[in-house]
């Protein structure tokens, strides 16, 4: 089940969401040591059958039992043997037994529901909530060994339908599952893979749908794959119509999701006086819509915290505005409501948004159902532009996005009706890096280098990030990845972020080292080497003669470099780069050197254009890159008097 409370879109410097109900890797396994299936016994582990019956009485009731066995082959395979169950009001587990099967066939141990650690009370973002998960591991001295594991659960709303994943991280020998439904249930799912067609049975008023399949290999997951292509197969189920507490919802289309989740969270819009007023007196005060809502902003962001306490359909309902803003806190869906309630109160248009951020994978817009998203935020209609805004975000400007909410489909929260959107792209002017560097000769043929880092929209969130969560220990190594392209060559002495974080405005890293062997004579001319400063945007580990997956390359960006050499007495510049203009559908570089009487000082902008590079773009991207990585490698040519 995943929430509207625990926000999981921070995908690189933020928690993951919530694990799911039934799955994060339950692995059950059956004595069938007599195999000599090579893909059995050279896997970690392998899934020797897997069988899900999933049975619908109502849309509020259901029963999800599972059988699963699997080969545990080494010492690897045993993280494979965990089970973790979600229980909460709305799914509780029934009953559960699992034993340890060795090699010889003997039951070595027996596991009941009362083995299970039950862990309470708290989850991403949360201060608290009702949800308790159920978790163990097995594990035996010897192998091969075999898990069996049978399990119950009920629900109380088929809103929490999970979907179907016979391809796992590990071979899967056979997989079957089995939907039972009253004759009158109109199923609907999706997949994009080649799952072959159920059996299906008519009898006693119901309808039974049987899924099969055999020898699954293991999913192997490529790198730098973009969200909308999902590999691993999988079948995703959409319920028609359901009920969270006493709340209907119908999943025919988008338009009539939305108004029921509207219908839900109508009085989520309530605001006390003390709001009122203060929204009164930035209507008086300020000269436009963009004014007011950057200074709304600015207060909220000072006055409340992205936190929850979550209980039952909290987890879906959000606060009433008036409570959230006298609370101090709230999840995504309490300040998105928030921000809307008080926009609203000075006639701005404003309406919240539901949303699947990237990290959860692809949205299939033919396919309603609130389990779609994850995450809410809003958009606001100022001046006749429309601003987004992510609340939960408080290193983002009113109309700048962080990466997961970019470009993705969203269900907008009107007056009327729901309304499916994308969410807005940015454009390499949006994202910025800056990096300017000073450069001395130092002893020993090394430099002296003090580099100064400044970033805007995407880049500026993670450094805001880890400098506001108290991670900034961790600066050194984001510097030195590819977003930041500080070289391995350079010997970091010192790092010094201006300021604190917590608030909006520049954070200017200032970075001093050295590089060694940086200077080479070479028949009376002295060759300094300018290449601590890497461009890596394109992946250049990556071979791309086999892949058949877009590349992503999260979003568009904009390296400016300027890398200023003083010199010192006797010094004499002979050779500089030559200036370059370099111009694709996939970005654009320039390179601009200039000489004064005793410094060269060169500047460098680079541009990336796209999200994700298309296969057929591959030849052009091998071709490109390589003239990229070139330009990293700047060198200026000296003579000193002896």
């Amino acid at each position: 089940m995943i929430n509207l409370s625990s926000h999981p879109d921070r995908k690189r410097v933020m928690s993951k969401y919530r694990l799911k109900t039934w799955v994060l890797f339950v692995f059950l396994i059956s004595p069938l040591f007599s195999q000599t299936n090579d893909e059995t016994f050279n896997s970690p582990a392998v899934i020797l059958d897997e069988q899900i019956s999933y049975t619908i009485s109502s849309k509020c009731s259901a029963v999800l039992e599972v059988h699963k066995e699997i080969q545990v082959n080494n010492s690897r395979g045993e993280e494979y043997t965990s089970v973790n169950f979600y229980n909460s009001k709305y799914i509780k587990l029934e009953s559960f037994d699992a034993r340890i099967i060795d090699q010889k066939g003997e039951e070595i141990k027996k596991y009941k529901k009362d083995d299970l650690l039950k862990i309470c009370g708290f989850g991403a973002y949360s201060l608290y909530d009702d949800v308790c998960n159920l978790v163990t591991s097995f594990s035996h001295v010897s192998y091969p060994y075999t898990v069996i594991i049978d399990y119950k659960e009920k629900y109380k709303s088929i809103y929490f339908w999970d979907d179907w994943y016979p391809q796992q991280g590990i071979p899967v020998k056979q997989a079957q599952y089995t939907l039972i439904v009253p004759d009158e249930f109109k199923l609907k799912y999706h997949t994009k893979h080649e799952i072959p067609e159920p059996e299906i049975i008519r009898e006693n008023r119901k309808i039974t749908y049987i899924w099969k399949m055999k020898d699954v290999p293991k999913f192997v997951e490529d790198d730098y794959i973009p969200y909308e292509y999902e590999e691993r197969i999988n079948m995703k189920f959409v319920p028609p119509k359901f009920k969270l507490d006493n709340y209907q919802f119908d999943a025919c289309d988008w338009r009539t999701l939305g108004y029921n989740y509207l219908t839900m969270a109508r009085d989520s819009y309530k605001l006390n006086e003390e709001q009122k007023l203060l929204m009164l007196d930035l209507k008086n005060t300020c000269s436009s819509q963009w004014e007011i809502c950057r200074r709304l902003h600015q207060i909220l962001i000072d006055k409340t915290r992205y936190v929850a306490i979550q209980i039952g359909i909290g987890g879906w309902l959000p606060t009433e505005a008036c409570e959230t803003y006298f609370r101090g806190y709230g999840d995504c869906k309490d300040l998105s409501f928030l921000y809307a309630s008080m926009l609203r109160f000075v006639n701005i248009t404003a309406h919240p948004v539901l949303i699947r951020t990237k990290s959860s994978g692809y949205l299939n817009p033919a396919q309603p159902t609130l389990n779609n998203f994850n995450h809410m935020i809003l958009f606001a209609i100022l001046d006749g532009d429309t601003a987004w805004i992510d609340p939960t975000c408080q290193s983002c400007e009113i109309g700048n996005l962080p990466d997961g909410d970019e470009n993705v489909y969203c269900l907008a929260i009107t007056d009327t009706a729901g309304c499916l959107l994308r969410s807005p792209v940015s454009n390499p002017n949006d994202n910025i890096i800056n990096r300017r560097a000073e450069v001395t000769i130092g002893q020993k043929k090394s430099i002296n280098v003090k580099i100064h880092f400044s970033t805007e929209g995407n880049p500026y969130t993670i450094v805001h990030y880890l400098i506001n969560s108290g991670e900034s220990e961790h600066l050194e190594k984001l510097l030195k990845s590819g977003l930041f392209g500080l070289s391995d060559k350079f010997r970091i002495d010192h790092i010094a972020p201006s300021n604190d974080g917590h608030k909006l405005g520049d954070i200017l890293i200032k970075v001093e080292g050295q590089v060694k062997n940086a200077v080479h004579k070479i028949k009376g001319k002295y060759y300094l080497k300018l290449d601590f400063l890497e461009t890596d945007i394109f992946h250049d580990e990556i071979n791309l003669d086999d892949r058949k997956y877009p590349l992503d390359l999260q979003y568009p960006r904009t390296y400016r470099d300027s890398i200023v050499v003083n010199l010192p007495d006797g010094w004499t510049i002979l050779e500089i780069p030559e200036e370059q203009l370099l111009e694709s559908e996939l970005g654009k570089l320039t390179i601009t050197p200039e000489i004064d009487s005793n410094s060269v000082s060169i500047k460098k902008v680079f541009t990336n254009n796209n999200y994700f590079i298309e296969p057929e773009q591959f030849p052009e991207l091998e071709a490109y890159r390589i003239k990229i990585k070139s330009s990293d490698k700047l060198h200026v040519v000296l003579s000193k008097d002896d």
